[in-house]
């Protein structure tokens, strides 16, 4: 009797080992997910960005939540018409999502009102790889939730193919394959994991975009405006062969050629950006402590 009583604790611990910390839904809005935390105790709708090396929160919310910031630098932006744009710097700022909690080293304060019209709601701010090197994510974008889990318990889910996933310059990335047309030989390259690059399988950075094979094979549908740090830029809509990415294979993968390089710490080797678009055809689980992506 008692070995049974006992057997039946641990199935009933090892079950609430399985349990995420944390699930809650997220809206989409133009490819960005965005979930409410609690930030000083109160609660701010922040985008959850793979791509994004720092924690991020608009400036006027920065002032309203009373976090003191103590350093300020100018931008080679800008955003503003009156000149560059002023970034400052906040330090071991607390991020609350349920049971989940986070403290960011540093978190990067500007205004996001560029982003803001970009999309069409407000942005308080964003979460970015100190949120994924700390807990498993999984995402489920046909229910619109996200579920945070224990690294050290965490069980992938049955049939979910693993990718290694490596970190360089703040980027998770990982080894895939552009085809750019049926039968046409492929190009390899690293991909960063960016949940925050909207609504395309991938964006190709200006020197994997202007390679011969894949400037060739390009069929450009549109041209759109592409927002980021940076400055608003143009950028290219296009459709390629395919896109591999371990065993998980994307024909006529829609991309953005961007007129961009990469620059700053970011490796000079990458390829492009593993966008929403391609996450959202998966049940995503991005398991950084363990080196891992696992999709199904």
């Amino acid at each position: 009797m008692c070995i049974r009583y006992l057997l039946a604790a641990l199935l009933a611990t090892a079950a609430a080992a399985q349990e995420p910390l944390a699930r809650t839904r997220f809206e989409a809005q133009k490819g960005l997910m965005f979930a409410d935390f609690v930030v000083r105790g109160r609660t701010v709708s922040l985008a959850i960005d793979s791509g994004s090396k720092h924690c991020t929160l608009d400036l006027e919310k920065a002032r309203e939540l009373g976090i003191n910031i103590d350093q300020a630098a100018l931008s080679s932006g800008p955003h503003t018409q009156s000149g560059p744009l002023e970034v400052r710097v906040a330090e071991n700022v607390t991020y609350e999502l349920g049971a989940v909690r986070i403290t960011a080293p540093i978190t990067v304060v500007y205004s996001l009102n560029f982003l803001a019209k970009r999309i069409g709601r407000p942005v308080d701010g964003i979460v970015g790889a100190d949120l994924f090197r700390s807990f498993v994510l999984e995402f489920d974008y046909a229910g619109q939730e996200v579920r945070a889990c224990r690294p050290e318990t965490y069980v992938p889910p049955a049939n979910a193919r693993a990718l290694r996933v490596e970190e360089a310059g703040g980027q998770f990335t990982v080894r895939g394959k552009i085809l750019p047309a049926p039968g046409a030989p492929p190009v390899e390259g690293t991909f960063a994991l960016d949940t925050g690059a909207t609504g395309v399988d991938a964006v190709l950075w200006k020197p994997c975009a202007e390679r011969s094979e894949i400037a060739a094979a390009a069929r450009v549908t549109r041209t759109v405006e592409s927002t980021s740090f940076g400055g608003d830029r143009k950028a290219r809509m296009a459709r390629l062969g395919g896109l591999v990415v371990g065993d998980a294979r994307i024909q006529d993968a829609e991309v953005r050629l961007s007129d961009a390089y990469v620059s700053g710490d970011v490796p000079s080797s990458l390829c492009g950006n593993l966008g929403s678009g391609f996450f959202q055809r998966f049940q995503a689980v991005f398991d950084i402590p363990h080196a891992r992506l696992w999709l199904r």
